[in-house]
């Protein structure tokens, strides 16, 4: 199912987890209504993704377009104005914890793989030339991932909000 509009039960859940997918949503506001439907009173939202480390930051590199274009996310938020977004849909924030540079080492090791994946990745999409556009450049995402991570871009958080 979509999961900013789900055919269960309004507060079916005591828990709503999103691990890396809220980031897909391409209205977040909807993935949080839904959220917030779907929970019991008292009932936890956690999600734990990336964020723009400030709104309307500039990137001179366009690394964030560039991860988002080869990623296929439509947007990336700030954790404050996702934050900002719960409050006002009535979640209370209990926890905002920063993992940021817990992934340093795992960023790392997606840019190497992109890297040693060109080659490979251009050979198939010159042999295959009617690969899907999505499947042409993925392999660029962790490049781009990386490169914004270096320049202070983004963020990894964790987030715990209640009903």
């Amino acid at each position: 199912m979509d999961y900013t509009q789900t055919d269960f039960a309004d507060e079916s859940f005591d828990v709503v987890w999103a691990c890396e997918s809220m980031t897909h949503a391409a209205d977040k506001e909807a993935f949080i209504k839904e959220a917030y439907r779907l929970l019991k009173k008292g009932g936890r939202l956690v999600v734990c993704d990336f964020f723009l480390k400030i709104d309307d930051q500039e990137d001179k590199r366009s690394w964030i377009k560039k991860w988002m274009h080869t990623w296929f996310i439509d947007d990336l938020v700030s954790g404050k104005l996702f934050t900002e977004q719960l409050g006002r849909h009535g979640f209370r924030i209990k926890q905002q914890l920063d993992y940021t540079g817990q992934i340093h080492k795992t960023a790392k090791k997606l840019y190497y793989a992109s890297l040693l994946g060109a080659i490979p990745a251009e050979l198939y999409n010159l042999f295959n030339p009617a690969v899907s556009k999505f499947s042409k450049n993925h392999y660029k995402c962790g490049y781009y991932q990386y490169k914004a991570l270096k320049a202070g871009l983004w963020r990894y958080q964790l987030l715990l909000a209640e009903k």
